[in-house]
């Protein structure tokens, strides 16, 4: 039934997309379009998830704008309940008034909680007691996101060690999370779980991660910050030839939500005690949130395909976009 499902949304919505989606009807007709299960694989409550998100925050921010606060110190949350209330009894002026001063009370609430996060947000720097107990939490420091583990000279890097050797560029990198194009992206960083800019705060919401996820995770928490398509270009890989590269934050939600193997008759490795990658469940699909699955080195079906020079990998990402062909097997 769940493929039945799959086949007759296609049908539908296909026919619907092929008509003016300009028009409002159609984008009603569309609206009306429940997506059945099994659409988006394994990442369905990840992507359903970000979507409900997004739009609550559309909703919450347009009854009350938190730009209009942030640097009006003088604005409280009363204020904003007060303009919250006025433009919901216009948008609802049929619904009991007790509903309404309960919809003004909790979107004034949400508000003023990001306004007061913006008034003051600011760089947090961790302490040096922060970085050692992190670094002593566990046996082997990795990346919280993608389970990479730390190089020795990282290490001494970040805890500041007398005498440390430089940190080295890997001759190879991952093609799909080109860790090591830049020094940066293999030194430590400490990440905040949840964006200083969203509230993030306390020992807890710290963690080790790698220059590369911080990097490409920042501020974000959705997969909807980012383009809705991978980037185009085209290179060899192996025996294939290959067109698309993943956006980098959609790797880095994947691995940091499911932290897994999500090998199909199932596997104990997880980002503390293994590196996980990124490929495609369907290896001729596109690289898009619904095609992207975590792996660990055992069962990656790219496991030997993935590392290039870095040098490469250098390449085809700064020509992403084009139509360039790169090929690997090339390299001496």
């Amino acid at each position: 039934m769940a493929l039945e499902n799959i086949n007759q949304f296609i049908k539908e919505t296909t026919e619907l997309t092929l008509k003016n989606m300009w028009s409002s009807d159609v984008a009603k007709e569309l609206c009306g379009k429940k997506v059945p299960d099994g659409i988006f694989h394994e990442n369905q409550s990840i992507l359903q998830a970000d979507a409900t998100t997004l739009w609550l925050r559309w909703f919450v921010e347009s009854v009350c704008s938190p730009t209009h606060y942030i640097e009006d110190t003088s604005k409280s949350e009363v204020h904003i309940y007060q303009d919250a209330l006025v433009n919901i009894n216009s948008a609802f002026p049929s619904s009991p008034k007790a509903y309404r001063e309960e919809l003004a009370t909790l979107i004034s609430k949400k508000i003023y909680s990001d306004v007061k996060v913006e008034r003051d947000i600011g760089r947090t720097f961790a302490t040096s007691e922060q970085k050692l107990k992190l670094i002593a939490s566990t046996s082997e420091p990795r990346c919280w996101i993608c389970g990479y583990k730390f190089t020795e000279e990282a290490l001494d890097q970040f805890t500041k060690k007398k005498g440390r050797n430089p940190i080295e560029l890997p001759k190879l990198v991952d093609i799909f999370r080109p860790r090591g194009i830049h020094i940066n992206d293999v030194r430590i960083d400490i990440e905040h779980i949840i964006p200083v800019s969203q509230g993030g705060q306390g020992d807890e919401n710290l963690a080790l991660g790698c220059g590369w996820c911080n990097r490409y995770k920042s501020s974000r928490t959705s997969i909807y910050d980012v383009t809705s398509k991978p980037y185009r270009v085209k290179f060899k890989l192996g025996e294939n030839t290959r067109y698309e590269l993943p956006n980098p934050f959609w790797i880095v939600r994947m691995s940091a939500t499911h932290q897994k193997c999500q090998h199909i008759d199932g596997c104990n490795k997880t980002v503390k005690n293994a590196e996980l990658f990124i490929s495609p469940a369907n290896n001729s699909g596109s690289p898009n949130p619904t095609n992207l699955k975590v792996f660990c080195s055992d069962h990656d079906p790219l496991v030997f395909e993935r590392s290039v020079s870095r040098e490469s990998a250098k390449e085809v990402w700064a020509n992403k976009r084009r139509k360039i062909i790169f090929d690997f097997n090339d390299e001496d």
